[in-house]
């Protein structure tokens, strides 16, 4: 072989009608993708509508259809969380939802992040550590879920396990949780208040024109305004997860 058929020999040759089968390939790969994501959709919507009539077996294999199609699907992967927690439609299995929970966490949906926390914090599906839900809490929180808010709040005031405490910290958080009309984060906002933890001059009166804000905007409950100004007791209420989740 002379030079030049050498040269020829190194020039790669497409293999047009290899490229054009691969190609059609990927096209059908990609619209039958579609279609898997699209009919997922539709079980969770049929999932959601069963839940919602409390029929929960119906739910959870609609659910489990769903996540087949699509296992990536965080919304999925968070409502069989919230069946398992429950033990609605299937039986309870704390660890199940965890796991659950944390793909969909992880994927940053703030419910997910919300109730992965709430697990860490009493220890159902997973170790105790009140780090570890404070750490999910923030993520929840910092998308604006209210009760996330006041828990991580709840945290701080009180220094649970290995979070340290800080008024600061919690009274930020409460205040946060209490603007979107959360009563429990309104009432332990009214406690720092009161103690004068952690709202030191300034933000002391600042305070003190918010809470006056919020008992006014606030419809009464149960007798007595929104917002704990003189609070009975000093312990902050803690926000009791919901036994079953919304979308």
């Amino acid at each position: 072989m002379n030079e030049s058929e050498k040269q020829i020999a190194l020039v790669p040759v497409q293999p047009s009608a290899l490229t054009k089968v691969g190609a059609k390939s990927l096209v059908a790969r990609g619209r039958a993708d579609l279609r898997a994501k699209a009919e997922a959709e539709e079980w969770l919507k049929k999932g959601v509508d069963f839940q919602n009539e409390e029929r929960y077996e119906e739910a959870y294999a609609c659910f489990e259809s769903g996540i087949r199609l699509n296992p990536n699907h965080s919304k999925l992967q968070y409502v069989l969380g919230v069946l398992l927690e429950s033990g609605q439609g299937v039986p309870q299995d704390y660890e199940q939802a965890a796991e659950w929970y944390r793909k969909a966490a992880e994927q940053g949906d703030p419910d997910a992040q919300y109730s992965l926390g709430w697990l860490y914090m009493a220890g159902q599906g997973a170790p105790q550590d009140y780090a570890q839900a404070a750490g999910w809490f923030r993520k929840s929180a910092e998308q604006g879920h209210s009760w996330a808010q006041h828990n991580l709040g709840w945290l701080y005031h009180g220094g649970e396990g290995n979070v340290p405490q800080d008024y600061e910290q919690a009274a930020e958080w409460y205040r946060k949780s209490a603007e979107q009309g959360d009563a429990d984060a309104q009432e332990s906002l009214g406690d720092l208040y009161r103690d004068g933890d952690g709202v030191p001059g300034t933000m002391l009166r600042l305070l003190s024109g918010f809470a006056r804000r919020l008992s006014k905007e606030m419809p009464e409950r149960n007798g007595h305004s929104g917002v704990c100004i003189s609070a009975v007791t000093a312990c902050p209420v803690i926000t009791q997860k919901p036994i079953s989740g919304t979308i």
